[in-house]
C-alpha cells in the first residue's frame, strides 16, 4: 500500500498522451532492425513467464537501439512485472525526454503512444498516485485491449478513492472492451469482494484461475476471500502459493503478514515485513506493520517512532489511528491518545476496543462520567469482554463517588 500522492517525475513530464516530434533517422532504423531478433527472443521468453531472461534480451536490444521508443516501453512493462516501479518510471521518462515518439500522422507512433498511456496508468496506480492517474490518463478511444488496461486502472483508482459508481462503470467497460482481460476480471472481483458480495467475487476469481492458474494476483485475492470467510488455513496456503508464483506480490505479502500477526506469529510476520521493506509498493505498509508488531511486543516507544513516520498515510488507513491511540495510552500521553482514538471513531463506530481505550483514557484524565459513556458503548459492542466490564464498574464507582 503506498501512502498518497507523492511528487513524481512523470507528473510533470508525461501529462496527457505522449505525442511529440521525434528523432527518426536511418541510423536509428538500422539499429532497430538489428535489435529485432533480440526483441523477438524477449517476447518469447515473456510468453514463458521468464521475466529475467526477457529482461536480458531487451537490455541488449536497448544497447543496439537506445532511441527506439517501443523498446523503452517494452522494458518499462518488464520492470512493472518485477514491481520495480522506479525503473519503469525512468524508461517512460526517457521516451519523453529524448522526444522519441513521432507525431500523430504516423499510425505506428499513435499505437506506441496508446501503449505509453496504458503503461503509465499501471505505473501511477501501483505507485498509489490515483488522483494523478485520473487526471493524466483520461478514458479515450484507444485500441480496445489498451483502452481496457487504462479503464481497469482508472476503475481501481476510483475504487481506491471510494468513488464506487465510477469504479463500477470503468471496470465494466474494461471487461467489455477486452472480455479476456485478466487484470479487468481481477479488478471486478476485488470490487465485488469489497462490496460484500464474496460469492460473486469468488466465482469471478475461479473463472480467472481456470484461464490463468498461475496468476499470483488471482491466487492472492482467492486467499483474501477465504480469510474473510474464516478459512484461515486455506488463506495462508493461498498467500504462500501467490508468493511462490511472484515473490514480489505486495498485496499477498501484506495479507500474509497481517494473517501471521493476527495469529500471534510475530516471527513470521517480522520476516514478511523485512521483505515488504524492499518493495516500492509495500514500504508504507511495512512501517505500519512494524509498529503493530512492536506494540504486540509491548515496545511502545518503537511502535510510536514507526507511527510518526507513518503519519502522512494515516487518513488512508484509519486503523492506524486506533493503533496510535493505544500506543499513546501506554506511553501515558493521554491527550494524544484521546485525539487519535476520537479520529478513529469518526471512521468506524463499531469497534469496541476504540471505546474501551477512550474510556480508559478518560479515567486517567479524571473524567469518570465520560469514561462511563465510552465504556458503556464498548460494553454494548462486546458484552462478553471482561476487561471492559471491569473498567466500566471502576468508572461507575468513580462517577458515583
Amino acid at each position: 500500500m503506498s501512502s498518497g500522492e507523492r511528487p513524481s517525475m512523470l507528473r510533470h513530464m508525461l501529462l496527457g498522451t505522449v505525442l511529440v516530434i521525434g528523432l527518426g533517422s536511418t541510423n536509428v532504423d538500422a539499429a532497430a532492425t538489428d535489435a529485432s531478433a533480440l526483441v523477438k527472443a524477449g517476447e518469447q521468453l515473456l510468453e514463458k513467464n521468464d521475466i529475467k531472461g526477457a529482461d536480458t534480451q531487451f537490455q541488449q536490444a536497448i544497447r543496439q537501439a537506445p532511441n527506439d521508443p517501443a523498446l523503452r516501453i517494452h522494458l518499462a512493462r518488464i520492470y512493472l512485472k518485477q514491481n520495480n516501479l522506479h525503473a519503469a518510471e525512468a524508461e517512460l521518462t526517457l521516451v519523453r525526454q529524448k522526444r522519441l515518439l513521432a507525431d500523430k500522422s504516423d499510425y505506428t507512433n499513435v499505437e506506441l503512444s496508446e501503449q505509453m498511456d496504458a503503461t503509465l496508468a499501471e505505473v501511477l496506480y501501483k505507485e498509489g498516485e490515483s488522483v494523478s492517474l485520473l487526471r493524466e490518463v483520461p478514458a479515450g478511444n484507444r485500441a480496445p485491449k489498451l483502452e481496457s488496461i487504462v479503464r481497469t486502472y482508472r476503475g481501481l483508482s476510483e475504487f481506491r478513492l471510494e468513488q464506487r459508481r465510477n469504479a463500477e462503470t470503468m471496470l465494466k467497460d474494461a471487461e467489455r472492451l477486452d472480455p479476456m482481460s485478466i487484470p479487468a476480471k481481477i479488478g471486478t472481483a476485488l470490487f465485488l469482494f469489497s462490496g460484500g458480495d464474496s460469492m460473486a467475487a469468488e466465482r469471478k476469481i475461479d473463472d480467472v484461475l481456470m484461464a490463468a492458474p498461475h496468476n499470483s494476483d488471482a491466487i492472492g485475492l482467492k486467499g483474501s476471500i477465504a480469510l474473510a470467510a474464516g478459512r484461515t488455513d486455506e488463506a495462508l496456503a493461498r498467500f504462500n502459493d501467490a508468493l511462490k508464483e511472484d515473490p514480489k506480490n505486495g498485496d499477498a505479502l501484506v495479507s500474509r503478514a497481517r494473517l501471521y500477526l493476527a495469529k500471534g506469529d510475530l516471527n513470521h510476520a517480522s520476516d514478511d515485513v523485512k521483505l515488504m521493506q524492499q518493495l516500492d509498493t509495500t514500504r508504507w505498509m511495512s512501517i505500519y506493520l512494524h509498529a503493530s508488531i512492536a506494540a504486540r511486543q509491548k515496545d511502545y516507544k518503537a511502535a510510536d517512532d514507526a507511527l510518526a513516520k507513518f503519519r502522512p498515510a494515516m487518513d488512508r488507513m484509519p486503523e492506524s489511528y486506533l493503533l496510535a491511540g493505544i500506543v499513546k495510552y501506554y506511553l501515558n500521553q493521554f491527550g494524544q491518545a484521546d485525539e487519535y482514538l476520537t479520529r478513529y471513531i469518526a471512521h468506524d463506530k463499531g469497534r469496541a476496543q476504540a471505546y474501551q481505550f477512550l474510556g480508559a483514557v478518560a479515567l486517567k484524565q479524571g473524567n469518570p462520567k465520560r469514561a462511563v459513556q465510552m465504556l458503556d458503548q464498548a460494553n454494548k459492542l462486546a458484552p462478553e469482554n471482561k476487561d471492559i466490564v471491569r473498567l466500566l464498574d471502576e468508572a461507575k464507582k468513580a462517577s458515583n463517588g
